[in-house]
């Protein structure tokens, strides 16, 4: 067990991570990987009273009593920490009164983006990520366990997370202020959809936000993402990266999910059904 692993089972073995008061100025950004999270995430620590942490800086795991303390009051941190997700026991145990940032994207964007993430080894995310992931949210659904994921295909794989992503969502609901954050409303238009968490947060629009770019600007993320890229609107509606029978399987998995959240995207697989019918 590596020294970081140590430290993250004490850390969540430790009960009450933070007391209520503390709490309140936690920040959560989860959603599923690929979906804008670390814009999100960049657009809020671009506030001046929003300081952040993201995978790359986290190695305790959640944030720590000293670390809340710091911020001051009326000020937060804000955490990137979507490989957490099927940690909800500790984030009750520990956070009880912490905010919720989750965003969504379209499905087949956001699976397409997972299969076209490349990592060093040559492999893509779907082949060795996106198995730990849905691992991971076993512990909220005792259901994946039964998946045989060595029969599924990477689309599959990737679909199974955007479903179960949704799904953690709703859990967290009952427990916790959640706002869902739409990754084409935010591009689109990013005041317009920020307002009402910050609103939540007793915080008011900065102008700093749209300015993320210059403030990331030194900043490389995980996946690829760098800090100085500006939002490109051309992202909403993106080339996708997908066969017709992976889209398919995808309909498959996330019928219901699809039909609540994207029913746009429905049209998609009804195009995708008749061009099938003509060839």
């Amino acid at each position: 067990m590596s020294a970081t692993d140590l430290i993250n089972r004490l850390h969540r073995a430790r009960g009450n991570l933070a007391d209520s008061g503390l709490s309140r100025r936690a920040l959560f950004v989860l959603g599923c990987q690929r979906s804008g999270t670390t814009l999100l995430y960049m657009l809020l620590t671009s506030h001046p009273d929003v300081f952040g942490r993201d995978e790359r800086d986290v190695h305790t795991g959640y944030p720590l009593d000293s670390e809340l303390k710091n911020v001051g009051s009326g000020s937060y941190l804000c955490y990137k920490i979507p490989t957490r997700t099927g940690e909800l026991d500790t984030f009750q145990k520990g956070f009880s009164d912490a905010t919720f940032a989750w965003i969504i994207r379209n499905p087949y964007a956001t699976i397409s983006s997972m299969k076209s993430l490349i990592l060093e080894d040559g492999s893509t995310w779907l082949e060795t990520s996106g198995i730990k992931e849905i691992r991971t949210l076993s512990a909220l659904f005792a259901n994946l366990r039964r998946l045989k994921l060595e029969n599924l295909s990477p689309a599959q794989i990737g679909a199974y997370i955007w479903k179960y992503k949704i799904k953690a969502y709703e859990r967290y609901q009952k427990h916790f202020p959640v706002h869902l954050i739409r990754y084409e409303d935010l591009v689109l238009d990013t005041q317009h959809c920020l307002t009402p968490l910050l609103e939540s947060l007793k915080l008011h629009w900065h102008e700093d936000i749209l300015d993320h770019p210059k403030i990331h600007k030194d900043s490389l993320f995980w996946g690829n993402n760098r800090g100085d890229q500006p939002i490109d609107a051309s992202r909403v509606h993106p080339k996708l990266n997908l066969e017709m029978e992976e889209i398919q399987d995808i309909a498959q998995i996330i019928q219901t999910e699809q039909n609540q959240y994207y029913p746009a995207a429905t049209e998609l697989n009804a195009g995708i059904g008749l061009l099938r019918s003509l060839l």
